[in-house]
């Protein structure tokens, strides 16, 4: 494969196949713009260790910069910063420091930095991903548990808001989103991911550090109760997150109008009652796609990263085209598509067609593999729609009959970048042309064509003169004078024709082959010479030896595939019609079945598939 990189964007990247073969592959935010190249590149999100500005490592081949560990401070390193551009292409920043933090060591490996012991029992983690910065204050006990101030520093073109209990920052000139700063959660230890949602931040904040004032951001905890019994250790999370392309989630029947705000980094698929049932909602980009394309295959890849109560079961899960394409991912629930606007059906909005069932199964906790559909029909479901995104939605089989327990995928935003869903769909470019009322078009069609020629299923103007298509140039509906695949609509006029493959079904004074020769009766046609006058409803194929008396041919064969001569052959002209014709006939179906032949009386002709 090759890759095509002039036709990749931030979230696609083409590659060809050879010939007009290429292959798509959709993953949210796997590229970034590299403004000395002009073009979009595979991100490398491993911190380099590269003095820029006060920082010590860096991050820039990613959507966005990311800075860690200041240079210029022994005492506090925890530093971090983030910069990007907006539509302008103007620089934006913004700093956050850990207020008097002073991490005893500082582990910098692949996209994470680790400052160790900020206090006592208090590690504080940074992890890159394509659209995050993912902020995390690890609580070994419950002792551990404090009150931690950020304090920031940011671009003068920025604008900070509140938004649904996180902080929005908006760029003053253009009016976009460049970030959030998501609300902060507390996460327990242990597989059941035990979630606090009473946290908060305080802001309006300042702060004095040596000399200098800053603004500040206070992170509480308040859930003393929930503290007090967590499995520990405990993480605090406030991310900050760069707007992403595209979108997926989970939606949970057991909080039918609850959207799920925390998981993002899972997609969790589960079944073990009635209300215990959650299903899968993804969505990818079909914007890089050309307009003239012919999907030859596509396949959705889920990697399955964990189960609870399924381990050495069967599982089966289906995929199915979202017909409601507005869903927000984090307004999106069981109920609801988006806020306040509720789904057709409960559970999401979807047609069965073309939609694929798999199975499969793991003998351990901690799979670790990937899963996929064969979602051809579906894709081209969408690109036929002219979706500007192809939607996908996963339930379980027996879904809410049968306990099968629960299984995790990696998600979107998922920080091991290669485990994220993908959508690969290869194709073909499917060339245009014009042609003219005489042109003959060999072996392939294309999808339009001008008057007096045909597009890939319907006839722009009628054939006139010698129009012809070749082989499969036959169209599914023709008007006047030409004829359909399977029927004739009317009569060739002059000597129009089609090469070789005949239609199915024939009637009275339909012909083929060239031009008719002199001598030959009303609509009879051979191919080459014609030697003695044929009647109105004789019909041969290809060469025919001298000596045939008039009438000596077959008449009105209705169906090729398997007939009886109607008309016997005069005189002593029997041999030569089986050897020269018979033997010689390239009558074939769609399916290109070839012909049989036995000599008897009646000139029998059968398939032979």
């Amino acid at each position: 494969m090759k890759p095509v990189r002039e036709k990749w964007d931030r979230d696609t990247r083409i590659y060809h196949l050879g010939g007009s073969q290429y292959k798509a592959v959709i993953q949210d935010g796997q590229n970034f713009y590299n403004r000395q190249t002009g073009q979009y590149e595979e991100i490398d999100l491993s911190l380099q260790r590269e003095r820029v500005y006060e920082f010590e490592y860096a991050v820039k081949r990613n959507s966005f910069a990311a800075y860690f560990s200041d240079a210029t401070d022994s005492v506090n390193p925890t530093l971090a910063g983030v910069e990007l551009y907006n539509k302008n292409g103007i620089a934006r920043w913004i700093n956050y420091k850990i207020l008097d933090a002073a991490p005893t060591e500082t582990e910098a490996a692949g996209n994470k930095i680790v400052y160790r012991n900020c206090w006592p029992g208090v590690d504080c983690e940074y992890t890159v991903t394509p659209e995050k910065i993912k902020f995390s204050v690890v609580f070994a006990s419950r002792e551990a548990v404090r009150e931690v101030v950020v304090t920031l520093k940011e671009s003068p073109g920025l604008k900070a808001v509140l938004q649904d209990g996180g902080i929005v920052y908006e760029d003053k000139d253009t009016g976009e989103t460049l970030w959030r700063i998501e609300a902060p959660f507390l996460m327990g230890g242990g597989r059941r991911r035990q979630i606090n949602r009473n946290t908060r931040f305080r802001t309006g904040l300042t702060r004095t550090v040596k000399g200098r004032q800053y603004k500040a951001l206070a992170l509480t905890a308040d859930d003393r109760e929930w503290l007090d019994n967590a499995e520990y250790p405990v993480t605090l999370d406030p991310t900050t997150a760069i707007q992403p392309p595209g979108k997926d989630n989970f939606i949970y029947k057991g909080m039918p109008n609850t959207p799920d705000t925390l998981n993002s980094d899972i997609l969790m698929l589960t079944n073990t009652s009635s209300t215990d049932v959650s299903r899968a909602l993804l969505s990818f980009s079909l914007a890089s796609l050309p307009a003239d394309i012919s999907v030859n295959y596509a396949e959705l890849n889920l990697f399955w990263t964990e189960q609870w109560g399924s381990k050495g079961r069967t599982l089966y899960y289906t995929a199915y085209r979202l017909t409601q394409l507005d869903w927000l991912e984090l307004e999106v629930c069981w109920n609801n598509r988006r806020s306040g606007v509720a789904w057709a059906a409960a559970g999401g909005d979807y047609t069965t067609a073309n939609g694929r069932t798999i199975s499969f199964s793991s003998p351990v906790d901690y799979p670790n593999g990937w899963i996929y559909w064969n979602l051809t029909n579906m894709v081209k479901d969408m690109v036929s729609l002219g979706q500007a995104t192809a939607d996908f939605l996963i339930k379980i089989g027996y879904e809410g009959t049968s306990d099968t327990g629960t299984q995790f995928y990696a998600a979107k935003d998922s920080a091991q970048t290669d485990y994220r869903p993908y959508l690969a769909i290869t194709y073909s470019q499917v060339k245009t042309a014009s042609f003219k009322a005489d042109s003959r078009l060999a072996k392939r069609y294309t999808r339009s064509f001008t008057a007096d020629a045909a597009r890939k299923k319907s006839i722009a103007k009628p054939f006139t003169g010698n129009g012809a298509m070749r082989k499969n140039g036959i169209a599914s509906s023709f008007t006047a004078n030409s004829t359909s695949r399977k029927s004739t609509a009317g009569t060739f006029t002059g000597s129009a024709a089609f090469d070789k493959e005949f239609v199915r079904s024939v009637t009275a004074q339909s012909v083929f082959k060239k031009s008719p020769a002199s001598g030959s009766a009303a609509y009879s046609v051979l191919r080459d010479t014609l030697c003695g006058g044929f009647t109105a409803d004789c019909l041969v194929t290809k060469v025919v030896s001298t000596g045939f008396i008039a009438g000596s041919a077959l008449r009105k064969p209705g169906i090729l595939d398997s007939f009886k001569a109607s008309a016997a052959l005069r005189s002593g002209n029997t041999a030569i019609f089986f050897d020269q014709v018979f033997l010689d006939l390239q009558v074939t179906t769609k399916a290109n079945r070839a012909l049989a032949v036995t000599k008897s009386n009646t000139w029998e002709v059968s398939t032979v598939t």
